[in-house]
């Protein structure tokens, strides 16, 4: 089996340096503090790149473009005036999404002096500057300025979709303003009115584009470079790639989007004069993959799942195989009868157990979490199973533990918690691909 005296010194040390000395709240935001709102000012304004604060986009330029290859739309010298002489306590930031971050960094400090006395890279408190998705610059600003996301505001002009920013950011409780031709004082006026009357965590769309009417598409001629869109009570209406707001053009039919109505002014008939994606999407087929899953009843589910319980204790070798790989957790539907034991585990640990009362990790039925599965050690002994640190990690007594210790190397929830139906030891589960956090490896069943 194992080289038991080794093997659990080596699993305690581990598991010891990783115990955490406040107990996780479940997720709220990067921060993991709860967020309120108030009639306070946000106290971070973040601000995309391309198209957004500055034309034209990056990609566009040729090889070591001249300092003055791009400028700044004709507002943005007078919105950041505006941020610093309105909220003065607030931070100004920086979210660019782009495979030239050499080139913006390069950039952003040779625009002329700001204000007489400043030049614009100065202004600015945070700068995340990366390719990959922008909630990951969120999360980043989040640890750095240790600013909830729902005090944030961001100006983007890509909406959603596969490069789109607008409506993850959004759902993260970030308030975000959608200026799909650059920033201009209307959209940051109106993000602010919008702001001060309780919106958060929403996709501000500019003024004009509020009276937008939904449709679908229904032919799209890319080669020609016109297509019909399908609009209720109104019927077939034509219109030309040139009214299309921040897409690429490669959209197909079936997509739902939102057009403005016009008339043509060579042929006097109705035609589509603006079209964007709508910020919600008919529902794409989900790809579905197998992983190794287990089932906790509560409350151990959401220790494991807040990273409170770093230890798991079994009976059997069930976690055995599967150490280094991936596995999902599933909350039963029962809860375990521990007679408050777990509590004052949790006291000794000098951890907040009311907060720890409210942990969280979604309904019973669910999968809600991945984990990575460490080591697994025979401890036959009670009385090696009753040391303080390992209590402290099982959050269980010695006596009540399986003789089977296995760590819980890390935890994160999903994307999204899936019903599913639990089952005994380690079993075979379908869940959506997409549910899976970024920056986690998906061991996938064969």
């Amino acid at each position: 089996m194992f080289g038991v005296a080794s093997d659990l010194v080596i699993l305690l040390i581990a598991i010891i340096a990783s115990l955490p000395t406040a107990v996780p709240l479940a997720f709220t935001g990067v921060t993991g503090r709860a967020s309120s709102i108030s009639n306070s000012p946000p106290k971070l304004f973040v601000f995309d790149l391309d198209n957004t604060l500055w034309t034209p986009e990056l990609y566009q330029l040729p090889p070591d473009p001249p300092p003055n290859s791009v400028r700044l739309f004709s507002d943005v010298s007078s919105i950041i005036s505006m941020i610093m002489s309105k909220y003065p306590d607030a931070k100004i930031g920086i979210a660019s999404r782009t495979k030239s971050g050499d080139l913006a960094r390069k950039l952003l400090p040779t625009f002329t002096e700001f204000q007489g006395t400043k030049k614009i890279r100065t202004l600015f408190d945070y700068v995340e500057i990366r390719t990959g998705d922008k909630t990951v610059h969120f999360k980043n600003l989040a640890n750095e300025s240790d600013i909830l996301l729902s005090d944030m505001v961001f100006f983007d002009d890509a909406l959603s979709g596969r490069y789109g920013n607008c409506v993850p950011v959004a759902k993260m409780g970030v308030t975000v303003g959608y200026c799909p031709k650059g920033m201009n004082m209307e959209i940051f006026e109106n993000l602010m009115t919008r702001w001060f009357m309780g919106e958060r965590g929403v996709v501000i769309h500019p003024p004009h584009e509020e009276n937008m009417i939904r449709g679908s598409v229904l032919r799209y001629f890319k080669d020609k470079n016109y297509g019909f869109i399908d609009i209720p009570k109104v019927g077939e209406v034509f219109f030309h790639s040139s009214k299309l707001i921040g897409l690429d053009r490669s959209f197909q039919s079936g997509a739902a989007v939102d057009v403005e109505l016009g008339l043509d002014s060579k042929s006097g008939k109705q035609c589509c004069t603006s079209v964007k994606l709508a910020d919600e999407q008919p529902p794409t087929p989900q790809v579905k993959i197998k992983m190794p899953c287990f089932s906790m009843n509560m409350p151990f589910a959401a220790l494991v799942a807040n990273g409170v319980k770093c230890v798991e204790s079994r009976n059997n070798t069930m976690f055995e195989q599967y150490e280094g790989k991936t596995v999902l957790l599933h909350v039963g539907k029962r809860n375990y009868p521990d007679g408050g034991e777990h509590v004052w585990i949790l006291k000794e640990r000098l951890l907040d157990v009311e907060e720890a009362r409210t942990l969280k990790v979604g309904r019973k039925g669910k999968i809600v979490a991945i984990c990575e599965i460490g080591k697994t050690v025979l401890v036959e002994d009670e009385k090696g199973r009753s040391t303080e640190g390992m209590e402290r990690a099982v959050v269980a007594r010695g006596n009540a533990m399986g003789k089977y210790l296995t760590q819980i190397k890390r935890v994160e929830y999903l994307n999204k918690a899936q019903w599913a139906s639990g089952r005994y030891g380690v079993y075979e589960q379908e869940i959506n691909l997409d549910n899976i956090p970024e920056g986690w490896h998906a061991d996938i069943v064969k």
